[in-house]
């Protein structure tokens, strides 16, 4: 659909497993309809298990946005891009890579957690880029994230003054897949001990800030909303939900 439109139409489609976005394997669940139907506004979610690392720029995310013009997406969500925006020239090489990338007008948002690294390497983060006209749709300052690297959102403006709040959002495992390291789970832990909550969860911090954040979607008249979580385990299946 476009934002705009009476008649509206979500189609959302997410990867099976992790592979690297260059892999013969990959098969998705859902369908996309060829040719794009009109009034369709078209949201893929990605979990790419790292956009590896130096990769990134030359390689990865070309790659990845032109499989989004090709399949007419105009919001794909990221999560576990990996990258430390906060290390060195990270930031300024992501946004050249976008930008050079692809032709079409484009907006993206990334996110990733505080911590000190020797490299562009930081497990987790999410993302989300926009293609094509309905960027000219995005709400001034519509979008923005989580300092922890736990979600990334975009706000359009709708008919009648409605807005939409897409939000794609990463939470941790359980326990850390490794006992000492820099996860996800290790990255949140700090974050939230710094901020005095010692005795709270990765995944329970999660769900209060995630429900603090919606409280403040909702008094900047956003009346709708399409949010995703993936969540990846040793030996299972990226899982998603999504409701509209």
């Amino acid at each position: 659909m476009s934002p705009s439109a009476s008649s509206e139409t979500i189609e959302t489609a997410e990867e099976m497993e992790p592979t690297p976005p260059n892999s013969p394997s990959r098969i998705w669940i859902g369908q996309f309809n060829d040719p794009k139907p009109p009034h369709t506004y078209r949201i893929l979610f990605h979990n790419v298990n790292s956009l590896q690392g130096n990769k990134a720029f030359d390689e990865t995310l070309p790659i990845l946005l032109n499989e989004q013009v090709n399949l007419k997406i105009d919001y794909m969500g990221i999560t576990e891009h990996c990258l430390n925006l906060h290390y060195c020239n990270t930031s300024e090489m992501l946004h050249r890579s976008v930008k050079w990338s692809t032709t079409h007008r484009s907006i993206h948002q990334f996110n990733c957690g505080i911590m000190h690294t020797t490299s562009t390497y930081l497990p987790g983060g999410t993302a989300a880029i926009l293609l094509g006209e309905n960027t000219g749709r995005v709400d001034q300052n519509g979008k923005g994230g989580d300092n922890m690297g736990r979600w990334s959102y975009v706000t359009l403006q709708r008919r009648h003054n409605k807005k939409l709040t897409i939000i794609t959002a990463y939470q941790v495992n359980r326990r850390p897949s490794n006992d000492i390291g820099i996860t996800a789970w290790h990255q949140q832990r700090l974050q939230l001990n710094n901020q005095g909550r010692h005795q709270v969860h990765p995944r329970v911090g999660f769900i209060d800030d995630r429900s603090n954040s919606s409280k403040d979607y909702n008094m900047m008249n956003t009346t709708s909303s399409s949010a995703v979580t993936l969540t990846r385990r040793p030996g299972n299946k990226p899982r998603a939900s999504s409701h509209l």
